[in-house]
């Protein structure tokens, strides 16, 4: 019997919704995972910038131009061919020409988008104290729009599965997310 092409479980979310939560249930539940912000963020520092996020935001929106609009796909795509498991968690997916370069892969493609209110992604991105985080609230606007217009919308708005992440301390967030990964894993069998 032939070998099932991979899964991916794609995450997508805005900035501070919680993409962690289902990074770390899927880690628990021993799925292997690649963050697409990290090859964006080792591409600024080719560059030879600081990874923050007006440097991270000009060299997404540089390198899309330039290079297509799935290109970060193609970039993490090398990450998860080497990787021995038929599942993967791809954790910040942003438009839907990534998915669909997955997809032109062979790969079979699940999303999850994971939607939080604004205060609370907000002040999660405060607290978090990451170099590429934003400063105020004009810089958090500034950066949903920046997301917003590399077409992160059409894929929330399409995305097979969502996770509310609100009002839920991180141990049930970390239960929900685990849910909906078996929820998957039960629907791609069929």
């Amino acid at each position: 019997m032939p070998r099932m092409s991979k899964l991916l479980i794609c995450s997508s979310g805005l900035p501070g919704s919680g993409k962690s939560v289902i990074l770390e249930a899927a880690k628990k539940m021993g799925i292997p995972t690649v963050v697409m912000g990290d090859v964006v963020r080792t591409e600024t520092r080719k560059h030879s910038l600081p990874s923050n996020a007006a440097h991270t935001a000009k060299i997404m929106l540089e390198y899309r131009e330039k290079y297509g609009k799935e290109v970060f796909a193609r970039l993490v795509s090398k990450e998860i061919e080497v990787i021995e498991g038929d599942v993967v968690l791809v954790d910040g997916v942003r438009n839907p020409e990534e998915l669909e370069y997955f997809q032109s892969k062979e790969w079979r493609v699940a999303t999850v988008a994971i939607l939080s209110p604004p205060e609370l992604r907000f002040e999660r991105l405060r607290k978090r104290g990451r170099i590429d985080e934003v400063a105020d609230r004009k810089e958090f606007l500034e950066r949903d729009q920046r997301e917003i217009s590399v077409g992160m919308d059409r894929v929330i708005l399409h995305a097979d599965y969502y996770l509310v992440n609100q009002y839920l301390d991180m141990e049930r967030a970390v239960a929900e997310a685990e849910k909906i990964i078996k929820k998957i894993l039960e629907n791609t069998a069929k």
